[in-house]
This record gives structure tokens, C-alpha cells and sequence, in this order.
């Protein structure tokens, strides 16, 4: 018909693998897990000379003191200024290099994790799979205490057509017996459909951006 306007459609494809495996790198699955906000990192001394009894409390094998050697007398306050620890020198040093290392959150978090791809779950594909340990050594003395979850379950939903569906697979795999802690589920999608609805069930989403690779725009 004369005058009759043309309706163009825009929908987008996605290539699942290509997305997976774009993401299949220490560095950038630390940078969506730190994005998504899961780490308040602190750190921790883990003194070679500290031993710690419920009768003395902390005490420090260094020292020629009876009983069991001396007390600790370690203070964060006065690293590097503290005559009375006989490790003193060793842990400024070693307090230094931690402090430096563990300001760059990603970069520490990306060198403690694993992940494997395609996991099986009671008979669940798991996309990525992620585990970190619960402290993570960032010098000889001192490690990074994340208070974050240790593993962590990246299911691939890219176009979200069925929220139900999403979520029904993700408790599935979740109410498996046997894994204690439970691991934490992140949908990663393109969409943001349906983004708030899943994030009050519990689950967490990380929204992928347009263009990255696996995303195509397809006239129809």
C-alpha cells in the first residue's frame, strides 16, 4: 500500500560460547566479582613467631622469657617503630608489600582464584565456576581476610526470555546436598528485563555491555 511505513525490528543474537570464553580470564571474572561488590578485604597478620594458648594468651616464641617465651606485642600502630617485637624490621617490610598488593583489590583476587569451565553439578552444567580461598597470601606475613563467599557459580543467561526458568535452574542447582558453604549464584545476561525481580530472590546478575564479544544486532 501507497505511503505504508516500514516496521524494522531490532533483536539481538547472542553466541553463548564466545561470551564464556571472552570471560574465561583471572583478570576480568575478579573484575565482575569485585563490581558486583562481594569483597571488604582486611588484612591479617599471620606471625611465624606467634603462638596463642587459652592460659597465656598470645605469646612470642622470638623472645627468651618464661613463660612460653613473652607476650606478642605486636601493634599496628607502631610497625616499623617497635623495638620491644624482635620481628619488627621483618614484618614493616612485609606489612609494606601487603599494603601495596592488597590495594589493588582485582589484581589480588585474580591471582588467588580458579575456575573451571562447563563444572557439572548433580548433573547441572555450571558456565564458570569460581573458587577462592578464604585468605588470600599477599606477603610472607600477612594475608587478605576477603569476608566474601569462596566459590562462586556464573550461569550464562544472555537474552533472560524466561526469568522464571533462570531462576528455577539456578535453585537446582543450589539445593544439591553436599556443599557447605553454599557457592554464590551469578546470572550474567545482556538483558535488564526482569534484573530487579531476580536480585530480590536472593541471586545476584551481572549485566553484560553491547558490543562486547557474542553480541550482535540483527535487523528483522
Amino acid at each position: 500500500m501507497k505511503g505504508e511505513m516500514r516496521t524494522t525490528r531490532i533483536e539481538m543474537k547472542f553466541d553463548k560460547q564466545a561470551v564464556v570464553l571472552s570471560l574465561a580470564d583471572e583478570s576480568k571474572l575478579a573484575a565482575i566479582l569485585v563490581e558486583l561488590g562481594f569483597f571488604k578485604p582486611q588484612l591479617i597478620l599471620r606471625c611465624p613467631a606467634r603462638s596463642t594458648s587459652s592460659t597465656y594468651g598470645d605469646r612470642c616464641e622470638k623472645k627468651r622469657e618464661e613463660p612460653l617465651e613473652g607476650p606478642c606485642v605486636w601493634s599496628w600502630q607502631k610497625v616499623g617503630n617497635n623495638p620491644e617485637c624482635p620481628l619488627d624490621a621483618e614484618l614493616k617490610q612485609s606489612c609494606d608489600r601487603a599494603r601495596a598488593e592488597a590495594a589493588d583489590l582485582k589484581g589480588t583476587v585474580a591471582k588467588a582464584m580458579k575456575f573451571t569451565l562447563s563444572e557439572i553439578c548433580g548433573g547441572h552444567s555450571i558456565d564458570i565456576a569460581v573458587e577462592i580461598p578464604e585468605e588470600i597470601k599477599v606477603s610472607e606475613y600477612f594475608r587478605v581476610l576477603h569476608n566474601g563467599p569462596t566459590k562462586y557459580f556464573l550461569v550464562f543467561d544472555l537474552g533472560l526470555k524466561d526469568i522464571l526458568k533462570a531462576i528455577r535452574y539456578v535453585r537446582l542447582i543450589l539445593s544439591i546436598p553436599g556443599r557447605v558453604p553454599k557457592p554464590q549464584p551469578i546470572i550474567v545476561t545482556y538483558a535488564e528485563r526482569g534484573v530487579d525481580l531476580i536480585e530480590k530472590q536472593g541471586l545476584r546478575v551481572y549485566r553484560l555491555k553491547e558490543g562486547e564479544p557474542g553480541s550482535s544486532n540483527v535487523e528483522r
